[in-house]
């Protein structure tokens, strides 16, 4: 039947009732209940003095009775018998549409911003949360105005043993001071042996998912020492102490100096902090170091293992490319991002921001009768992978990766491996760099309202030999 005269966002059950369950949506929260003689009752939740009519995207409840919701002004009301209690006061910028709540861990919730923040279980600080991650850097780089637009929505929570032995921290997240991301390398240990507390499955608004291990802060956020036991779980480990693995001597060999300044641990600790108000939460001096005390973490709680298990674009896919000769596709779409893809993996293993939306994309090679189809071709007296992206103005721009598309399909293996234990999966071309780009070579008529410009490059094909590169567009006409 009508629940409400308006959008319905989200019905869910109450896990601590047999018989309520709640609906949210445009300026409402409804309270619904299943009674033995009385049937499906409803009361209307009462925004009170504390609470406002906007839209209530999502809702949680915690073992105490309370109903938590999500509103689009990046508010998080706390309900109790029927009434908004009190609320966390600006927890994001906007629109709060992940929200989770973990009995004896706390309230994760994710809004517009970016932000992916953990609150006190008893909902009694509604000012300090006990953690802030930042979504961002786990993002590829593409249209800016995609980037800034991630958030978390879906969220689920696991303890499982037998999962955390699985999962592993396959996933580098940049150092960047600037922008507050204390990040770390990818060791490829296994979540259970960096000994999270739990993991957090959580689906993004730009189509990823992440799982992302939390831990209770501790001396680990300055690193993992090398007493620290191992139980083996992953392909590059053994049961033994942390420094009695075979790569523990290249922790000292490579240069860690962008993640910590002692190089007898293992950086693992992901969060955001910042360094202009120490009266804010997430205070860190700008002088701290990792290793020291006053560059401990400014959190209750930290993320000590990242895992993208589903990379996809963030927007529409226009074209795919399948290399002539490699068990390696490539993807372009409007979001300004070529991804290439390894087929018997099937993970994303390398991506470049290409500056403006693609509609079509073709990798070079050429024909030889007796030696087949070859896809490398030398530059600069050194074997690289080519390809080109015809664009949604009408230009077109071509490519150059630093490693073969063999080379990257081969990234992954033992010997590859050796020499990097902590590579990282999605960079397994190197630097991919632009050779060239072409613009329009005729005005084109200006779109009409309602319709994509007549001008996209739709086809770019190479000739069988490698020698032309044709280019098919809207108007057409076919440029060689």
């Amino acid at each position: 039947g009508q629940g409400h005269g308006s959008r319905v966002d989200m019905c869910k059950f109450n896990p601590y009732s047999d018989s309520a369950f709640c609906s949210s949506g445009v300026k409402h929260l409804k309270f619904w209940e299943l009674g033995e003689e009385e049937g499906l009752q409803m009361a209307t939740g009462l925004f009170g003095d504390l609470g406002g009519p906007f839209d209530n995207r999502n809702m949680c409840f915690n073992p105490r009775g309370n109903t938590i919701s999500g509103v689009e002004n990046g508010d998080i009301y706390i309900w109790s018998s029927g009434t908004v209690s009190s609320k966390i006061e600006h927890a994001h910028k906007a629109d709060v549409l992940g929200l989770l709540y973990v009995d004896g861990v706390g309230l994760f919730t994710a809004g517009m911003g970016g932000m992916l923040k953990l609150w006190d279980p008893e909902l009694r600080d509604t000012k300090n949360p006990l953690c802030v991650v930042d979504l961002r850097p786990f993002d590829v780089k593409g249209d800016p105005k995609l980037n800034n637009r991630v958030t978390g929505r879906a969220m689920d929570w696991s303890t499982s043993e037998q999962l955390l032995s699985f999962i592993c921290d396959d996933n580098l997240v940049e150092d960047n001071p600037a922008k507050g991301v204390c990040g770390a390398p990818a060791t490829h240990m296994s979540f259970r042996d960096l000994n999270v507390d739990g993991v957090l499955l959580l689906g993004t608004t730009n189509n990823s998912i992440l799982m992302l291990g939390f831990k209770k802060s501790g001396e680990w956020v300055a690193g993992l020492a090398g007493d620290t036991q191992i139980k083996g779980d992953s392909a590059n480990t053994k049961a033994d102490r942390l420094d009695q693995q075979d790569w523990w001597k290249t922790v000292k060999e490579m240069k860690y100096t962008k993640f910590v300044k002692n190089k007898d641990v293992l950086p693992v600790a992901v969060y955001w902090y910042q360094s202009n108000d120490e009266t804010l939460p997430g205070y860190r001096p700008k002088t701290a170091a990792r290793s020291g005390g006053g560059g401990r973490c400014p959190w209750k709680w930290a993320v000590c293992g990242k895992k993208v298990c589903m990379r996809g674009h963030m927007h529409h896919v226009d074209s795919v490319a399948p290399m002539p000769n490699e068990r390696i596709f490539m993807s372009v779409g409007k979001d300004c991002t070529a991804r290439f893809f390894d087929i018997n993996d099937q993970i994303m293993i390398d991506s470049v921001y290409i500056w403006k939306p693609a509609r079509s994309c073709i990798w070079w090679s050429k024909y030889h009768r007796e030696e087949g189809v070859t896809g490398e071709e030398e530059l600069n007296k050194k074997s690289v992978s080519v390809f080109a992206a015809g664009h949604e103005d009408g230009s077109f721009s071509v490519w150059a990766t630093e490693k073969t598309a063999a080379d990257a399909a081969d990234a992954d293996d033992d010997t590859a491996t050796e020499s990097d234990p902590f590579y990282n999966p999605e960079n397994a071309f190197g630097k991919i760099t632009l050779c060239c780009s072409n613009p329009l070579p005729r005005k084109a008529p200006p779109p009409a309202p309602g319709r994509l410009p007549s001008e996209q490059a739709f086809v770019v094909k190479y000739s069988p030999n490698g020698k032309f590169l044709a280019v098919g567009l809207g108007d057409n006409c076919v440029d060689v």
